[in-house]
């Protein structure tokens, strides 16, 4: 699959504007990305989202929620030990 954010369905999911926050961090590899996404589909019902690190090839997939309010998205990334948030409006990282 392509980086990007997924529903259940894994159908692509996009937002205007927002913040979205991983609830945990798997990496894989390209042979095991089924497993972990098939882990994910089966366990949780919101968005999730898959990029890959193009310093080190590292692919991560996680569980995310969507938040309105950065200051929200940033306390609770670091709550959950992220490394960075996903700006939606700017679409790029915000990095902790």
């Amino acid at each position: 699959m392509e980086d990007g954010t997924y529903n259940k369905d894994r159908q692509p999911v996009s937002h205007e504007s927002g913040y979205q926050v991983g609830l945990w961090t798997k990496t894989t590899n390209a042979e095991n990305m089924q497993n972990v996404i098939d882990e994910i589909t089966n366990t949780w019902s919101g968005e999730w989202g898959i990029w890959t690190d193009s310093d080190t090839g590292e692919v991560f997939i996680e569980p995310c929620i969507w938040f309105a309010d950065p200051e929200v998205a940033i306390a609770y990334a670091r709550k959950m030990n992220q490394i960075c948030v996903w700006d939606w409006a700017l679409m790029q990282e915000v990095m902790l």
